[in-house]
């Protein structure tokens, strides 16, 4: 018995030193140990932001994200899909401020780490942002330079096609929200912008496209922007609607930018929230037309079509009712649906790369919006599902079933 307690205190005693040692070695690596300091190791963007995230403010650190420039705000997103498909939220980026080196706007899309101080970026939903001392290139980026820095795409070759005459008729809304600084991506302006040109040359007169754009203010001087994205400004703009149509005119609605599931984003700085399907379909219900267009290209914008779905009303959404729309992958700095479904309506690629547009399946040499939505359903090559509607059930289908019977209103109703 004597010689067992003696072994296991001998047991005890070395597990004691193993515990010691182990400390020591955490000790020293963590306060003795120069080679790496703390503010040299890289952090994740998720372990920064999950909890306490005001502890790091004043604080050097190195943070390590995706490097994007996104409506001329650059940003380091923890994932390239958030910044793709509109989802970036407050714990899953970071803005880099102060003065960017040429060197990493150059390499925008690759991972990288970077070192400065991290402080409050003036985000009304209180987003961390770092200073850039220095940067470090992790992996570069896996697709062609520019496309993760977002740039405007001129429409200028439009401009010919524009017809003289107008037919004082047709209506037009087009309406992008924006959210706040860093989220209001310049694609979205690129979307809104060529949208404004392809209905000109679709003889609307410009007085009677009322674009509702982010602050009021546009990235361009042209198209005009005669409204800032707010509760108001659409309860104006649908108000004039409402006294203006008659039984024979025609009212198109275009939205872009983002979306959830209160519905569609408005300006923050000027007006939080969201504009929610109920309120959507108060703005349109009293308007007196032949026929509405409306086009939604925001996240889970197929939910809408239960809430506006009429008899005299064709719909088209870039997605089903849970899916998030993406940018495009390859065309270019509009997003996916818009750029497909722009592109079928003037039949030509509005990125001039000399891809046959053959939407008009009918060979009248018109684009119907059942043509324009089969295409864009069946070139749409982003995990997202166009849905259309036409026959008042408030049902969204998916593409070549417009033909249907009970699905013919979008056959012969035109831009």
């Amino acid at each position: 018995m004597p010689k067992k307690n003696a072994k296991s205190r001998i047991s005890i005693v070395l597990i004691m030193l193993l515990v010691i040692s182990n400390i020591s070695t955490l000790v020293y690596f963590l306060y003795g140990d120069d080679s790496v300091a703390s503010e040299d190791v890289p952090n994740e963007i998720w372990d920064l932001t999950a909890t306490d995230i005001e502890n790091h403010i004043g604080k050097i650190l190195t943070i390590r994200g995706y490097f994007v420039i996104a409506g001329a705000y650059p940003l380091l997103v923890s994932d390239l899909l958030y910044y793709a498909n509109n989802s970036l939220e407050s714990g899953n980026y970071v803005m880099v401020t102060g003065v960017v080196p040429e060197a990493l706007v150059e390499v925008a899309g690759a991972k990288v780490d970077i070192k400065g101080q991290v402080s409050w970026a003036g985000s009304s939903e209180e987003v961390l942002g770092v200073s850039c001392i220095e940067h470090t290139i992790v992996e570069q980026g896996l697709v062609e330079a520019g496309y993760y820095q977002d740039l405007l795409v001129s429409a200028d070759i439009l401009q010919d096609l524009i017809p003289i005459d107008f037919d004082a008729n047709k209506y037009a809304v087009i309406f992008s929200g924006g959210i706040e600084p860093g989220k209001d991506y310049t694609r979205y302006w690129n979307n809104i912008n060529w949208m404004y040109f392809i209905l000109l040359m679709h003889g609307y007169d410009p007085e009677n496209i009322y674009v509702i754009y982010r602050d009021g203010v546009g990235n361009n001087p042209n198209p005009p922007v005669n409204y800032p994205a707010t509760h108001a400004s659409l309860e104006t703009v649908f108000g004039i609607l409402e006294d203006e149509l008659g039984s024979r005119d025609q009212l198109f609605i275009y939205t872009t930018n983002h979306g959830g599931s209160g519905g569609l984003s408005l300006w923050k700085p000027l007006d939080s929230g969201y504009v929610s399907h109920a309120e959507f379909k108060g703005y349109i219900e009293n308007i007196v037309c032949d026929r509405m267009i409306i086009v939604i290209g925001q996240c889970l914008s197929g939910k809408f079509i239960e809430h506006l779905s009429a008899s005299n009303r064709v719909i088209i959404t870039a997605c089903d009712v849970d899916e998030t729309t993406l940018m495009c992958d390859t065309e270019g700095n509009w997003d996916e649906f818009a750029f497909h479904f722009m592109s079928a309506l003037i039949q030509f690629s509005i990125n001039s790369d000399g891809t046959d547009i053959l939407a008009d399946m009918s060979g009248d040499g018109l684009v119907s919006m059942a043509e324009a939505f089969n295409w864009v359903a069946a070139r749409d090559c982003r995990p997202e599902h166009p849905q259309y509607d036409d026959n008042g059930d408030g049902e969204g289908w998916p593409m070549f079933v417009v033909y249907m019977p009970g699905q013919s209103l979008g056959a012969s109703t035109f831009l």
